[in-house]
């Protein structure tokens, strides 16, 4: 489970990366390092880009086709 906290803020304020703190697996943590930049953001903004830190710091499964059949669309003879 991932648990972060963040302060609320009015729509006014705002937040740098050193005003939360986070509890989230390292690879998480360094998309955000990466996504966030040191100059203040808005709180949507800030909640947007760890957001999309967190998806892609997830391991998606890829869809194989079983074999080379199932990848070609099925044709219908007329």
């Amino acid at each position: 489970m991932l648990f972060i906290s963040l302060a609320l803020y009015s729509s006014e304020a705002t937040l740098t990366p050193n005003t939360f703190m986070l509890s989230l697996p390292r690879s998480v943590y360094d998309n955000l390092s990466k996504a966030l930049s040191p100059m203040a953001l808005a709180p949507t903004d800030v909640l947007r880009k760890i957001l999309l830190a967190m998806l892609k710091a997830i391991s998606w499964p890829k869809i194989v086709p079983l074999n080379a059949s199932d990848a070609s669309p099925v044709m219908a003879n007329t």
